[in-house]
């Protein structure tokens, strides 16, 4: 068996597309976190949980804060669950690439939130 190594990116396909940084899209890739993400996350939320994620995702999918506010929640909830398995899960070798949350987790209509 190859060994496992962590995920790099995570493709969240989305069921109601949204305009990022001006272009209309229908998959968002979230990359890995590093500590300068969570630290500027911090720093711009001022104290507030929902606004801490929502500065950390965007940074993560290189788009904005407000490029978030247009998503669907059942596409939030992927993304949500996409953050989660940088934490916990490894994979499979499979060329470097990123895997698909909803593939991979099963996650769709009513997803972990």
């Amino acid at each position: 068996m190859p060994e496992a190594k962590k995920l790099e990116t995570i493709s969240v396909p989305l069921t109601y597309p949204i305009d990022i940084n001006g272009v209309k899209v229908d998959v968002l890739t979230m990359r890995r976190p590093k500590v300068r993400d969570t630290r500027a996350a911090q720093q711009t939320s001022g104290g507030d949980d929902g606004e801490y994620e929502i500065h950390l995702f965007a940074a993560l999918i290189g788009g904005a804060p407000s490029d978030l506010d247009a998503l669907d929640m059942e596409d939030y909830d992927a993304l949500q669950n996409a953050f989660r398995r940088f934490r916990s899960v490894r994979r499979e070798a499979n060329g470097g690439r990123g895997e698909d949350v909803r593939q991979a987790s099963g996650a769709g209509a009513g997803g972990e939130s």
